[in-house]
């Protein structure tokens, strides 16, 4: 007979197994990502539920996109990705910057699996905390956050952030506060090149890579 020592690692061992076989799958390339959230943001700025992002979104300083954010899925952080792009001047948006997120504080309750986010960034305060985020940046403690009001509502004022959520059932009114953001070195320096970093992608221009006009042209409606 065999002992319940033996099973339980058995089982331990598959679910190991399992789970590297699944990693590959999993894995996604930076060019993928950049094409989700251009998807996204067009999927937001057509959709009447959201009809005073475009608004708001000429007020922000910057946008933040989170094609899927999926709190508490084993702790398996698979799909929490995260691209920024910065308003400039002339209403142009930079290139994206990557980010991860470490959903560990987030309320489960609020969300259902795949939800996508939309976060804007109001001020320069809040941008340059981002542009530096090369350990955690709380959103929440480090970062004030409100939720964005669907319709044709106006942003709300005097926070760092705010967010407009939808899942598969349509507009979301839960917050991202609990999360972690930190930029992703591996994945800016695989899409750009050697030494590219947030601040030298989105305000510097010192990093291009033409993959990226997708979704820059998704956030001018295009």
């Amino acid at each position: 007979m065999i002992g319940f020592g033996r099973v339980c690692a058995a089982l331990a061992l598959a679910f190991a197994i399992g789970t590297m076989a699944l990693a590959p799958a999993m894995a996604k390339s930076e060019q993928q990502k950049v094409d989700e959230a251009a998807s996204v943001i067009r999927s937001f700025l057509s959709d009447p539920n959201f009809a005073g992002l475009r608004q708001a979104m000429a007020q922000a300083r910057a946008v933040m996109i989170i094609p899927r954010f999926e709190p508490g899925f084993w702790g398996v952080d698979g799909d929490d990705d995260a691209v920024l792009v910065v308003q400039r001047e002339d209403g142009t948006w930079s290139h994206p910057a990557f980010y991860d997120i470490d959903d560990g504080s987030v309320t489960r309750g609020f969300w259902s699996r795949g939800s996508s986010v939309v976060l804007l960034v109001m001020n320069d305060r809040a941008l340059d905390m981002l542009l530096n985020a090369y350990q955690d940046v709380r959103i929440g403690a480090h970062l004030t956050v409100a939720v964005g009001s669907a319709g044709n509502a106006a942003p709300p004022s005097g926070v760092d952030l705010v967010s407009y959520a939808r899942t598969y059932q349509g507009y979301s009114g839960a917050s991202v506060a609990g999360a972690d953001l930190e930029i992703d070195k591996g994945d800016n320096q695989d899409y750009y090149g050697y030494g590219a970093n947030p601040r030298g992608i989105t305000i510097e221009n010192r990093f291009r890579n033409g993959g990226a006009d997708n979704l820059r042209n998704a956030m001018i409606g295009r």
